[in-house]
This record gives C-alpha cells, structure tokens and sequence, in this order.
C-alpha cells in the first residue's frame, strides 16, 4: 500500500502548487476587483484548481489508464468536495474570528486540507480496485 507513496505524494504536492496559485488568483481577483464575496470567491477558484489537478493527477502523479475518466472526475470531485468543505471551514474560522487576512487563511486552509485530498484521490479516485467495481 506504501510502494511509491513518497513520489506520489511529492507530485501530488506540485501538481497542488500550480493548483494554489489558480486557486489564490481567483480568490483574490474576483474578491479585489470583482467584488465577490471571499467565500464565493475560494469556492469558484476551487472549483478551477480541481479541474487543473484532476487532469495532472491522472496523467502525472497516479499515471491512469483507466478509460472511466468521468468516473475517475466524478471521484476526484466527491473527494475534493470534502476539502472543499474543510477548507472552506478552515478559512471562515480563521478569517472571521482569528482576524487572519482572508488570501493568509486560504493558504493555510490549502495545508490543512492537502493530507484529506491527497489518501482519499489515491484510494478511491485513482485506485483500479474502485474502478473496476463500477
């Protein structure tokens, strides 16, 4: 179950990194000069990032050849909508009450969420014995 674990996950993060930044531009952007509500604002920028990841993920990081790619995009989005909820959670808290500035606490929403994205894409997303069962 470990085997390649530590490369995924070191791709996994990259792959992430370039996902951050559409994520942070977004949210920023549209809450700056669009005046979207940050909330709204994170969650549209997700929404991005995840397709972005999905695509890399499945080519780069886990390698897939499964040909259920809406499947595949299917699980990626139930996995990402548990982040999501985390993240967006993490950043409410951190935002509204510990006074953290909204882009600060969505950099560190991203962290906290990252372990819960990364085991459950690699269990259930990318893992053929969940694919097969579809």
């Amino acid at each position: 179950m470990l085997k390649g674990m530590p490369a995924q996950f070191i791709k996994f993060c990259l792959v992430g990194s370039t996902g951050a930044l559409i994520h942070l531009g977004l949210l920023y952007f549209l809450t700056e000069f669009c005046n979207v509500w940050y909330i709204l604002s994170a969650a549209l920028g997700f929404t991005a990032a995840v397709l972005n990841n999905f695509v890399w993920n499945r080519v780069w990081t886990f390698k897939s050849k499964s040909p259920r790619i809406p499947q595949q995009l299917f699980l990626f989005f139930i996995v990402n909508i548990i982040s999501l909820c985390i993240n967006l959670s993490v950043l409410f808290l951190l935002t509204e009450y510990a006074g953290i500035w909204y882009v600060k606490a969505q950099i560190i929403a991203i962290l906290v969420a990252v372990s819960n994205n990364f085991l459950g894409n690699r269990r259930f997303t990318f893992s053929m014995l969940i694919l097969i069962s579809w």
